[in-house]
């Protein structure tokens, strides 16, 4: 969004932020909008389900004042495969067309989407990941892509020489991502 854009959402007076205010809801209050275009396989579902088991319930779904899904259908699929009886956290858009609920949809996975990884600080985090046993299935990427990603270093790599004791990321790291955004 352009600044402009920006500064016109914030200072509308009349819609609020959807996410001023979380509230929590049963799943079978939820209603998934049956023409959602976005697919989720069987085996994206278990990913999800086994994020929530190990990580909580982190992003809340968006609904409309009626409880339909505008964003979080996969979420809302894993949790109801876990048997989750618990309340689930949910933003409710208020006041928003049936438009904008559409082109949000759409927007909420292509946005995200649209986004790429720098290929060496993936590799980075997924090897420190690796070296420390944390379970790589977790975070969702496809074992051959895994595979193809770590790109046959071992459990240690030579990154991990880079490390300094008790210093979070590399100094190689943190100059490499100084010089990505442009700072000196």
């Amino acid at each position: 969004m352009t600044s402009i854009g920006f500064r016109a959402a914030a200072a509308s007076p009349t819609r609020p932020w959807p996410a001023e205010r979380v509230e929590q809801w049963p799943i079978e209050r939820l209603i998934p909008y049956t023409d959602n275009p976005r697919l989720h396989s069987a085996a994206d579902i278990e990913r999800i389900a086994a994020s929530i088991l190990k990580w909580g319930w982190t992003n809340p779904v968006l609904v409309d004042e009626q409880g339909v899904l505008i964003a979080g259908h996969g979420r809302v699929a894993a949790a109801a495969k876990l048997g989750l009886t618990i309340p689930i956290p949910v933003i409710v858009a208020q006041g928003w067309s049936e438009e904008e609920k559409q082109a949000y949809r759409l927007a909420d996975n292509e946005l995200a989407a649209r986004g790429s990884w720098d290929p060496d600080l993936l590799r980075s985090e997924l090897h420190d990941l690796k070296f420390s046993g944390f379970d790589l299935d977790l975070i969702g990427f496809a074992p051959d892509r895994l595979e193809e990603i770590l790109g046959g270093l071992g459990s240690s790599g030579p990154e991990r020489s880079r490390r300094h004791p008790g210093c979070p990321r590399s100094t190689h790291n943190r100059a490499r991502r100084r010089l990505v955004v442009g700072r000196p």
